[in-house]
């Protein structure tokens, strides 16, 4: 008794659960099928069940083998599908073959039989006759195959507007951990709410993970997909089903809980699913959708279980990409754009699509876009957005503040935030993906005429939108700025616009080089403004074919500082008063002397009698419109001349893009050596004066650019050393300034 009693309790420790694709729904009709099953020739052993699964992959019935005498039996009730539930396939019809399979519980692997079977009916679950037999021997190889799995599949995952592709698969040259030719590693979710999705293979987040495939291991894998939910609690997973029953013997979807809410077979989507977590779209066979509303579901188990499957090999020929050139250009100057096409061969003539990756260069969440305001020959440039080391106030660094506004009628342009008038205001990117409002503040001048601008190109990938309206809710005004590019005001009234501004999640910007492949796949490279350095592009081909094979070639873009030389240059302010603006232009040039030069330069007339407004550059002695003085590496101080207006209000403004390629310094100071005003022209673009104490301004300005100081002596062989010399002691100016280094 104590001996019966021990081998009852061992084989309960031993005994193991059929593979989950074993399970099936037993229905009213039904018919047994007997035989003998062997592996290899030898009767399977205890633990072993056998499986018949219908044409479309549907288990029907399974089964323990029964050991008797040495010989393993085969007893298997096969159901029939049940015609009260038109929309579930959970067995045989009447014509349709069946399949059998054997789980070998010793080695854990499932096996097939060779041969289908035409010979199913419904026999009130008596052994059919004609359709096996208690005295046949059936035997499943044990290696049916040599194949080894190879083949993968994507599961689009959707959320608040965004998809995310999630590939599982297996291949004999992958592993079961991260593989960089295989797999793409998922960052972490947003902070909640926020709709994200990841496979989970190992402790880690996947976008792809791809399993080692080997015919050994034709078991079961159990793949995470981590779910994260927007406001909406709507997360929809669709596949498309082809080739999903040749690669595999089984693939199911569950929740976390063993499938007491969800439990679907993504070959047909047959299953069952509780309504109050999920529902599914199978009106389109070959495309399965299913709908998770309940946030409560955050994890879904997908079980895989690979048939020996390599997917078709291909004739396809890789497309050949090389010889794409390098550009090397100086600061300020552009890349010539080019045609990616010119540097493809494509022999199958399949259609490509082009993608690029800037090497090194990562990007970094949020991002910035500007609008320009332009009126009466003036612009201000307002730029909007967001960064991690940005607050939702005022930022050292980062924000620019805008002065008061003139007093009217003068144009003014600035955003609004929180009570303060910004030209740069960029948010805190904290993982609010909400609408921000700034305000936009204009004032006109006397010709009611003011135009908005901007430059759109990839907002989309930042922003879900992006709109310019009236401050009366958009009852006049609505621009979609994802769409439109430029808005012109001519009516006074609208002294506020609101700029509605929505970030999507995964904005991401970037710094230096921007390069952008339009639908004829020209490629246009542009820098940031005062941007030196280099910048290597991989640009890369890839067939538009179920392969997708792909080559690709590397191009460097290199913007350099203008080469050693004398300075030669010439910039612009705008010196406005009261409805009047003057041009006042200042530079170098090797062509010019300190003095007057026809055809270089340009003299002013004498300022009109005040109350008047006036403006001249002072050099010398002389008033000028432009003064180009001779090139030098010395510091020169130029005098700003000014005569107030009655409204005591003057405004000067400068362009200064692409000023940091010719100055190494530029400030706009006081006559008082800068102890009241003093602005650094490379940093800012714009001052307002009001009080006419200040009617002389200076500009003290060094060039970046020239030709160094000789190091030798020029008076070498000018002078005659004696045996009689005097030290004549002192300090040397130029133009006011003092002497440089290197000077003689």
């Amino acid at each position: 008794m104590k001996f019966v009693t021990l081998i009852i309790y061992f084989s309960i420790l031993i005994a193991q659960d059929p593979p989950e694709s074993f399970n099936y729904t037993s229905t009213n009709s039904s018919g047994v099928f007997q035989g003998q099953a062997t592996i290899d020739g030898i009767p399977a052993g205890a633990g072993d069940w056998a499986a018949a699964f219908d044409e479309d992959g549907n288990c029907a019935g399974a089964s323990e083998l029964i050991l008797d005498g040495g010989t393993a039996y085969i007893n298997l009730s096969i159901y029939g599908d049940d015609g009260t539930t038109p929309d579930i396939d959970e067995g045989m019809n009447a014509g349709e073959n069946f399949y059998l399979k054997l789980w070998d519980s010793s080695s854990d692997m499932i096996l097939d039989y060779s041969d289908g079977f035409d010979c199913w009916f419904n026999n009130n679950g008596a052994p059919m006759a004609g359709c096996g037999d208690v005295n046949t021997v059936y035997d499943f190889p044990s290696t049916v195959s040599d194949v080894d799995p190879d083949f993968s599949f994507s599961l689009a995952t959707s959320g608040s507007g965004n998809t995310y592709d999630l590939t599982f698969g297996f291949s004999p040259d992958a592993t079961d951990d991260y593989d960089s030719d295989f797999d793409m590693y998922a960052p972490p979710a947003p902070p909640p709410p926020a709709f994200d999705a990841a496979l989970f293979w190992g402790g880690d987040r996947y976008y792809t993970q791809i399993l080692n495939g080997s015919y050994a291991d034709l078991n079961e894998h159990v793949y995470d997909i981590s779910l994260a939910y927007d406001t909406d609690n709507l997360i929809t997973i669709d596949w498309y089903n082809d080739g999903y029953s040749d690669a595999m013997s089984s693939v199911i979807l569950q929740d976390a809980f063993g499938g007491i809410f969800i439990n679907i077979d993504m070959v047909d989507g047959s299953g069952t699913i509780d309504e109050a977590f999920a529902s599914i779209d199978i009106s389109d066979p070959s495309h399965l959708i299913l709908s998770v509303y309940n946030p409560a579901v955050t994890t879904l188990k997908l079980k895989v279980t690979p048939n020996a499957y390599d997917a078709e090999p291909t004739d396809d020929t890789a497309p050949e990409v090389g010889d794409i050139p390098d550009q090397v250009v100086n600061l300020g100057d552009e890349f010539t754009p080019f045609d990616l096409d010119d540097y493809l061969t494509e022999l199958d003539g399949d259609e490509i699509s082009w993608s690029y990756v800037i090497e090194g260069q990562e990007p970094e969440p949020g991002f910035a876009g500007t609008i320009s305001a332009s009126g009466s020959g003036n612009t201000y440039d307002m730029t909007f957005g967001f960064h991690p080391d940005a607050t939702d106030g005022y930022d050292m660094g980062i924000d620019l503040y805008a002065p008061p506004a003139p007093p009217p009628p003068a144009f003014d342009a600035a955003l609004g935030w929180e009570g303060d008038r910004y030209y740069a205001q960029i948010l805190a990117w904290d993982g609010d993906y909400s609408e921000h409002e700034y305000d936009i503040l204009l004032a006109y001048d006397t010709d009611n005429l003011i135009t908005l601008s901007w430059d759109n190109t990839g907002w989309g990938d930042l922003m879900s939108s992006c709109e310019l309206q009236d401050a009366f809710g958009g009852a006049m005004i609505t621009v979609d700025m994802l769409t439109e590019t430029e808005l012109t005001l001519d009516n006074p009234a609208f002294t506020t616009l609101k700029l509605k501004v929505t970030p999507l999640p995964d904005a991401m910007s970037t710094r230096g080089v921007v390069v952008d492949i339009d639908g004829d796949n020209i490629v246009t490279v542009t820098y940031d403004d005062g941007w030196m350095g280099s910048e290597t592009v991989n640009f890369t081909a890839t067939d538009q074919t179920a392969d997708m094979l792909s080559d690709s070639d590397d191009a460097t873009f290199t913007v350099e500082a203008l080469p050693p030389g004398d300075p030669d240059f010439a910039v612009t302010m705008n010196v406005e008063g009261e409805g009047v603006a003057y041009d006042l232009s200042w530079g170098m040039s090797p062509d010019a002397t300190d003095g007057y030069d026809d055809g270089i330069d340009s003299y002013a007339p004498p300022a009109p009698p005040p109350p008047a407004f006036d403006a001249a550059l002072g050099w010398m002695g002389d008033r000028y419109f432009t003064q180009i003085v001779s090139s030098t590496m010395n510091t020169i101080s130029m005098n700003v001349l000014l005569q107030y207006p009655e409204d005591n209000v003057i405004t000067i403004s400068w362009n200064n893009s692409d000023w940091v390629q010719y100055f190494e310094s530029i400030y706009l100071e006081d006559s008082f050596g800068g102890q009241m005003v003093s602005v650094d022209m490379l940093s800012s673009n714009t001052l307002v004066l009001n009080d006419p104490a200040f009617n002389t301004l200076v500009i003290n300005f060094t060039p970046s650019g020239g030709t160094p100081p000789p190091s030798d002596n020029p008076w070498e062989g000018l002078v005659t050393p004696t045996p009689t010399s005097g030290v004549f002691q002192g300090q040397a100016l130029v133009n006011g300034s003092s002497a440089s280094s290197g000077d003689w």
